[in-house]
């Protein structure tokens, strides 16, 4: 995980080298643990309704990614609170 990333060119070079995860100023400045708790509440509800609602998500690739990135974030939230 790169941490720190404020710039495109950053970004662009991390995913050259083959970083597949980022946090940072580019995609978002810091938040309240209280305020991530309720952003991953509705994203995990968005992901649920997409799952249950979607024609592909009995394909291999579904939302199982999302619900693991949500729980990973989730499980990151706790351990700094």
């Amino acid at each position: 995980m790169a941490e720190g990333v404020e710039t495109d060119t950053q970004f662009d070079l991390l995913r050259q080298q083959g970083c597949t995860q980022a946090q940072g100023y580019l995609f978002s400045p810091p938040h309240p643990v209280a305020e991530v708790e309720t952003m991953l509440s509705k994203a995990r509800a968005r992901v649920v309704a997409w799952d249950s609602s979607s024609p592909v998500s009995s394909s291999p690739v579904s939302s199982s990614f999302a619900q693991s990135e949500v729980r990973a974030a989730e499980r990151h939230c706790r351990a700094e609170a």
